[in-house]
């Protein structure tokens, strides 16, 4: 059965923006007379979302839609685990819904406005005290999430006073009151006049609240000055931005493509965040033509580099999901039997690692390939390195767990690192590697030479974890000199005092001595990010962690070299309160790109 509706919105055309957005869902009812139980129906809490389009209203060239549109809707409807594409069959059972816009005579053409005239800037000490301290409050906030709509028309009509405070523009833009075409003359006044941002203070304008083009294509031109380790440690964010251009043919994709093409960890790097999109719901297609558009430039030797990595991928894939479903007692049995098979791929190819391009596999070491007896039941898998004098490559595969908020946590921690150190604080934090490959699946490095916590105290009995010392005596077996100890000890103070910081900055829960681990070489560090922000794991109604951040006993009796507190204490605590003034000056960067990739955070 066919429906037609004529929907009319009471807005002028002259008054859309060149980014407006036609955006429609469709939803379902069940209906009560097609035989279904009344129970089935009491379980039903309201009309279904069958599935979601998005129409640009100007194309790009600017002009104005008209005539008969076929939409095809993304339905609930998943990509392929295997492959982290949707499959034939799967796209022919979208629903394609057509839209009819008024044909006219003529095209109707966006006229991007021109800048108003150079407006006079002022300092803000000409302001009245009262007026002035109320902006510097303003502006000193973090970030633009609270700011009042009383505070930004504040904000909006002193913005000719803020020019020397350079990272504001972002706070000005979201308290413009209008976006038509006659107050953007205005507002691109105030951009072609600001003095350029900062790479990292740009970043923002590249979030959903800035849809224009002109302010975005101006962010990416700022942004154009990030080195290349600066472009890779913030790559995750970038690719999330990408979903709210309005064209394909924009300054981020066409920045994210040449960047990629003059470095080759980029490019790697950018292909896996792609492909983990591609089985996005609403945007996965066009992840698929940014990925394809990529795929087309970047060359036959890394084109064919990175489709042996997807294959080899996809063959852990296979022999986790087989042994996650065998029984306890077949799995080791599953587990040869599908090594076996990987081993085959070798016996042809060598092959980069997804997790870091520049270790190469020549053969699995089946021997020692193993799974952990965790729920998701992650293979252990083990790899001789193609470089006759390098080590062997240990990772784990995990199916069946979602690893983006594991990438996002640990890439926090690692851009913190960075700051410490820049600011001259070394506190010895171990940076390991963890990629999602696709839809709940992905590679975690593991870190050599490390126990978790719980191993460590069992090895002094089932009372272990209640004892101060196993922790100061594991490192003393591993240290036996008096000066390595000492040596292992001081990492110890410091790498704690950085993952209390990052826990506690972080809001990062479900602490406990099977996720926080311990190098031989006094070095610790945290594993398994799945509570996030302050998502604690509860116990009905009460929040299993209590505590700000995790400091046992026993770690404190490696601190003070004892029971009894001593000055290496106070130590600790200065460490602590040095790393986390330092993290707050950058407060603002961190919300900003939790913001833009927040579709990782758990929040159910």
């Amino acid at each position: 059965m066919l429906l037609f509706y004529r929907i009319i919105f009471p807005i002028q055309i002259s008054q859309l923006p060149l980014e407006s957005v036609l955006c429609l869902t469709l939803f379902g009812i069940l209906n009560q007379s097609s035989g279904s139980s009344p129970d089935s129906n009491k379980q039903r809490k309201g009309p279904e979302m069958l599935g979601q389009v998005s129409l640009p209203l100007f194309d790009f060239r600017r002009l104005l839609s008209c005539g008969t549109k076929l939409l095809q809707l993304w339905t609930s409807l998943h990509p392929s685990h295997a492959s982290g594409t949707a499959s034939k069959k799967e796209n022919m059972g979208r629903i394609v819904l057509q839209v009819d816009f008024p044909s006219h005579a003529f095209d109707i053409e966006y006229k991007i406005p021109q800048a108003a005239k150079t407006t006079v800037h002022h300092s803000i000490e000409a302001l009245e005290k009262p007026l002035r301290e109320r902006l510097l409050a303003i502006l000193s906030r973090d970030n633009t999430i609270g700011l009042s709509k009383e505070d930004k028309e504040f904000l909006w009509e002193r913005r000719h006073y803020c020019h020397s405070h350079t990272n504001s523009l972002p706070k000005i833009l979201a308290s413009a009151p209008h976006w038509d075409w006659a107050s953007l003359p205005e507002i691109y006044s105030l951009l072609q006049q600001w003095p350029p941002l900062s790479p990292l203070a740009a970043l923002e304008l590249l979030d959903s609240k800035f849809a224009d083009q002109e302010v975005r294509n101006t962010a990416v031109n700022w942004i154009e000055t990030l080195s290349d380790d600066e472009l890779t440690d913030f790559l995750p964010q970038f690719v999330q931005a990408l979903k709210y251009e309005t064209y394909l043919d924009s300054a981020l994709v066409k920045f994210l493509l040449a960047r990629a093409l003059g470095n080759i960890r980029i490019a790697h790097y950018l292909y896996w965040l792609l492909k983990d999109t591609l089985y996005d719901p609403k945007f996965g297609i066009r992840y698929e033509q940014i990925l394809g558009a990529f795929l087309s430039v970047c060359g036959k030797g890394l084109r064919e580099e990175l489709e042996k990595q997807t294959r080899l991928v996809l063959l852990f894939g296979m022999v986790a999901e087989k042994v996650k479903q065998t029984s306890v007692s077949g799995r080791q049995t599953a587990l040869q039997s599908g090594m076996e098979r990987v081993q085959s791929f070798f016996l042809k190819n060598k092959c980069r690692l997804p997790l870091n391009p520049s270790l190469v596999a020549k053969e699995l070491n089946i021997k020692a390939c193993s799974f952990f007896s965790s729920n998701a039941v992650p293979l252990k898998i083990a790899l001789i390195n193609a470089d006759p004098l390098g080590e062997e490559i240990n990772v784990m595969f995990k199916v069946g767990e979602d690893l983006r908020q594991d990438m996002l946590a640990l890439q926090m921690i690692k851009i913190m690192d960075k700051i410490w150190l820049q600011e001259g604080l070394d506190l010895r934090m171990v940076i390991f590697k963890c990629l999602s490959t696709g839809k709940d699946r992905g590679m975690v490095e593991l870190v050599p030479a490390s126990e978790t916590l719980r191993k460590i105290q069992v090895e002094y009995g089932v009372t272990g974890s209640f004892k101060d010392k196993p922790l100061a005596e594991w490192l003393r077996k591993y240290n036996p000199t008096e000066e390595e100890y000492e040596k292992a000890s001081e990492n110890f103070i410091y790498s704690c005092a950085g993952c209390c910081v990052a826990t506690y900055v972080l809001g990062i829960c479900d602490r406990h001595n099977d996720n926080i681990m311990l190098r031989n070489t006094g070095h610790m560090f945290h594993i398994d990010f799945g509570k996030f922000l302050g998502h604690a794991q509860m116990f009905g109604s009460f929040k299993r962690d209590r505590a700000p951040f995790v400091l046992t006993s026993d770690m404190a009796y490696v601190i003070n070299g004892g029971e009894k507190p001593t000055i290496r204490f106070q130590l600790f605590v200065d460490l602590c309160c040095q790393a986390y003034n330092l993290i707050r000056k950058h407060a603002n960067l961190f919300l900003n790109l939790l913001s833009l990739v927040s579709i990782f955070i758990k929040v159910s």
